[in-house]
C-alpha cells in the first residue's frame, strides 16, 4: 500500500511510466514481485542524504493485510555509479 524511509522525505510507488499507483501493487502469495524501472518501482523523493550503490537502508513497508513491516534494503550499484562503497 505505502512505504516510507529515513533517507527520504517521501516514497512513492509508481507505475512503468512513472505515474503513481495510489492503490500500491498486487502481490500474490509465494510468488516473488520485482519493483524496477521497467515495471512497478518505488521512487524516493527529496533524498535526505548520499545513497551509493550497496548501502543499506530502513524502508517501512506498508501491506494491507500484513500492517508495516521493516526492511533493511541494500541499493543496487547502477553501472554509471563509480562513487566507493563501503561493500568493496
Amino acid at each position: 500500500m505505502g512505504a516510507g524511509t529515513p533517507n527520504a522525505a517521501a516514497v512513492n510507488i509508481v507505475d512503468s511510466g512513472g505515474k503513481p499507483l495510489t492503490g500500491g501493487v498486487d502481490l500474490s502469495a509465494n510468488q516473488l514481485v520485482e519493483l524496477e524501472p521497467s515495471k512497478s518501482h518505488l521512487v524516493l523523493r527529496n533524498v535526505r542524504e548520499v545513497i551509493r550503490g550497496g548501502d543499506f537502508m530502513k524502508f517501512i513497508m506498508r501491506f494491507e493485510k500484513a500492517g508495516s513491516i521493516t526492511f533493511n534494503v541494500q541499493s543496487q550499484i547502477p553501472a554509471y555509479d563509480d562513487s566507493p562503497s563501503l561493500t568493496y
